[in-house]
């Protein structure tokens, strides 16, 4: 009996077994993964994917694929052609040695379900999302059947594919369009957190050039730094690939600050303040520890008076390990016709507790959830890459504007209509309504 029987034979017994089992598969070709599609579809079974495993959705399928054989990478041209297992560092970093940059997100151990799915990065404001760089993609379907998906071929799915990928099949290769490699320079500047204070932030960042971004956190002071400030604190990064545009934001009390010439994509991954939300020198944990998390995030207007509500919100978070992040978006983003296109900020809500407990976990979900939902007026959507089929339906409608959600509706109907791609982005249930 052959591998791929074995794995048939497994997965019509998944019925008979505990609920929360499930088998785990680690392709080495496309005809393997298509021959593990086609076997999962014979038995009823729902497939997963895990690239980066960044969001923990990808091992929740009755079959899990693992595609860590899936790292080639090669260039095209101005593109790069890589599988569907690298992740974002390599990505980068094989970029560079191309004299290419990718415009990836920032944190180097994700996968490309953030590219597929929209993706904030240090060249967003200069080269738009992520998923505006998708040239091409691979994928195979429910049926197992191996689908090239571009412009030009099978163009409606293509569309559709671009922000909700995951949920038509399991993409094994992707083509994106790649910009020149330019280094960086960086500056970090923390001040004490107000309203005020972050109106005046989100005021110069909107004003910035579109070479230069400017993301903003607002988090608790660490007890044992700058005894006498306020509790919370305001950390302002600039990214600036223009030398002749830097500036600084129109604050004067500078508690701490640091600046770096000449950075590539390994160093601004290093730098990133999604992953050292707390900066160098000022706290003394990172995003690196024993604590678990829970992140929303929606897409805000320039003109969005929100200011006051955050930092109220953040005073009253269930731990001080919680902070809000202003991921810089706008310049071509707001100038492209795509779905972020009405956002200048992906504000990220993350909730981090370090107690064990349920009570723990769930006071943070609630605090995560209450603001949200008090960004919603203000918003242009929900950022759709960290919502899952459980309790997040709700969330998800705001994802997409509703035109685009029907054409969403009719491609996963046509392309998984028994909903085998269901552990990620809840697209199926919002057409139960």
């Amino acid at each position: 009996m052959s591998r791929l029987d074995d794995l048939a034979h497994a997965l019509a017994g998944l019925g008979t077994r505990l609920h929360d089992q499930r088998l785990v598969a680690r392709p080495r070709d496309v005809e393997e993964v298509a021959a593990c599609v086609r076997a999962a579809n014979g038995a009823k079974c729902s497939v997963s994917v895990v690239g980066g495993n960044h969001s923990g959705y990808g091992q929740t399928g009755d079959l899990v694929l693992e595609m860590s054989n899936f790292t080639e990478m090669q260039r095209e041209g101005s593109c790069l052609r890589v599988g569907g297992g690298v992740t974002l560092e390599p990505l980068a970093l094989f970029a560079q040695a191309q004299g290419l940059a990718a415009p990836l997100g920032t944190a180097p151990t994700v996968g490309l379900g953030l590219v597929l799915q929209g993706g904030v990065g240090h060249l967003t404001r200069s080269r738009g999302m992520s998923v505006d760089s998708v040239r091409a993609l691979q994928l195979v379907t429910c049926t197992g059947r191996v689908v090239e998906v571009s412009g030009d071929e099978e163009p409606e799915l293509f569309a559709g594919a671009k922000g909700c990928a995951p949920n038509f099949g399991v993409v094994v290769s992707l083509t994106l369009e790649a910009a020149p490699f330019r280094l960086c320079a960086s500056a970090r500047r923390v001040f004490p957190a107000s309203g005020a204070a972050l109106r005046t932030y989100m005021a110069w960042a909107a004003s910035l050039p579109n070479d230069c971004s400017a993301d903003c956190c607002l988090y608790f002071r660490d007890e044992s730094a700058l005894p006498g400030e306020g509790d919370l604190l305001m950390g302002v990064y600039d990214f600036n690939f223009d030398a002749g545009a830097s500036g600084e934001v129109p604050l004067e009390k500078v508690l701490w600050q640091t600046s770096r010439e000449s950075l590539g994509p390994k160093e601004l991954m290093a730098h990133e303040p999604y992953l050292l939300e707390q900066p160098e020198g000022i706290c003394k944990t990172g995003c690196l520890s024993t604590r678990s998390f829970f992140v929303r995030a929606c897409f805000v207007r320039k003109d969005a008076d929100i200011a006051d509500v955050l930092v109220e919100c953040l005073e009253q978070a269930p731990s001080r390990h919680c902070f809000v992040h202003f991921q810089h978006t706008g310049g071509a983003v707001a100038q492209s016709s795509g779905v972020f296109a009405a956002a200048e900020w992906s504000v990220v809500i993350s909730g981090a507790w370090e107690e064990k407990t349920e009570a723990a976990a769930a006071a943070v979900r609630a605090w995560v959830l209450g603001i949200v939902q008090r960004l919603l007026p203000s918003s242009s959507g929900t950022y759709a890459t960290d919502l899952g089929p459980q309790d997040d339906v709700a969330l998800a409608k705001h994802s997409f504007e509703p035109q685009r959600l029907e054409r969403l509706l009719d491609l996963k109907r046509k392309w998984d209509p028994e909903n085998m791609f269901r552990h990620g982005f809840p697209l199926a249930q919002l057409g139960e309504d």
